[in-house]
């Protein structure tokens, strides 16, 4: 089958390879499309360790083509989307409910091979099948969206009250579409315009950088949404969130950030984290959400590549200039 990895650094390189031997609860999936994430980008710019002859790419969907001889021969033919996040559901974490933080998960484009391929194998439970009324453009989504969907939830009680999201790459956005959309005010922040635009389009007010902090306080913000994962983000995110507020930390920076104790003790700031997702019912909860129409996550998708053109899409990706670059793997 045809298969990538990462020759080097900025370097993206086809082979072929045989099909890995399917055990017996997993299911083979041929690739339809995959989504370029933030963490991709990382990867394919060297920032972050790549293992050898590891094919990149979480964010699919796909028909199975093959099941293994404890899966249900029906699954056969389903069109799915992939849960990327593998984790063990023995250890101390996934049995508390915290299966985002499994300390034996496996990671399709990570640790284990990813979806720019022909196809890709995982356990069938992480396989999750895709209601016929859920487009393709939505379904590819879902990934980043249950990342959103998870943070969100992190907070109780957002509705009727705002919201500040800083950063908008894909999760970013999805964020506000999915807040505005469940009756939350968002205020959004980022210094890509195209993306405030669009942040915009989903109902969003527009803050400048530069004036947070004063339009957070004055507009009684009751969480703080970190997605840029810039090296200065999570310093920002905290030191101005306004008095009571939670600050949410999604962005994946391994920079150190600075913080005040004391005026985070006066003014009550709470901080909490937000790692992707808890298997299965974050992925299940938003396949009902899309399908009833609640959201269309596929809106942020700004371009499509074919699969030939993966280096290119990569290249475009490192600009952030677009909020979702979608590969056609197999048509």
């Amino acid at each position: 089958m045809k298969s990538t990895y990462l020759s080097k650094p900025n370097r993206i390189s086809f082979r072929q390879v045989d099909p890995v031997p399917l055990e017996k609860k997993e299911v083979r999936v041929a690739v339809k499309q995959v989504g370029i994430c933030g963490s991709d980008v990382h990867l394919f710019l060297g920032h972050r360790p790549m293992p050898d002859f590891t094919a990149l790419g979480h964010e699919a969907i796909g028909i199975i083509t093959e099941v293994g001889l404890e899966v249900p021969k029906e699954r056969k033919g389903e069109r799915v989307v992939l849960e990327p996040n593998i984790s063990c559901g023995d250890c101390r974490f996934c049995q508390e409910g915290r299966s985002n933080i499994c300390i034996n998960k496996k990671i399709l484009g990570l640790n284990r091979a990813g979806c720019f391929a022909d196809s890709v194998t995982l356990p069938s439970d992480f396989a999750h099948t895709l209601p016929p009324a859920i487009s393709d453009a939505d379904g590819v989504v879902i990934e980043p969206l249950a990342v959103a969907y998870h943070a969100f939830h992190t907070v109780e009680n957002l509705k009727g009250h705002r919201i500040a999201i800083l950063g908008l790459g894909a999760v970013g956005l999805l964020l506000v579409h999915l807040a505005t959309n469940m009756g939350v005010q968002v205020l959004a922040s980022d210094l890509n315009q195209n993306k405030c635009k669009l942040a915009q389009k989903f109902g969003a007010q527009i803050v400048a950088v530069e004036d947070i902090a004063t339009q957070w306080k004055n507009e009684e913000v009751r969480a703080v949404f970190e997605c840029a994962g810039a090296k200065t983000t999570a310093g920002t995110a905290i030191s101005s969130a306004p008095h009571g507020a939670t600050v949410v930390l999604l962005g994946l920076s391994d920079a150190k950030a600075e913080f005040q104790p004391l005026k985070m003790v006066r003014s009550g700031i709470t901080i909490l984290p937000s790692l992707v997702y808890n298997h299965p019912q974050d992925f299940q909860q938003v396949i009902r959400l899309i399908e009833n129409k609640g959201v269309q996550p596929g809106k942020i998708i700004s371009l499509y590549k074919n699969f030939e053109e993966l280096q290119e899409a990569f290249e475009l990706a490192v600009t952030g200039e677009y909020p979702k670059i979608i590969v056609n793997i197999n048509s």
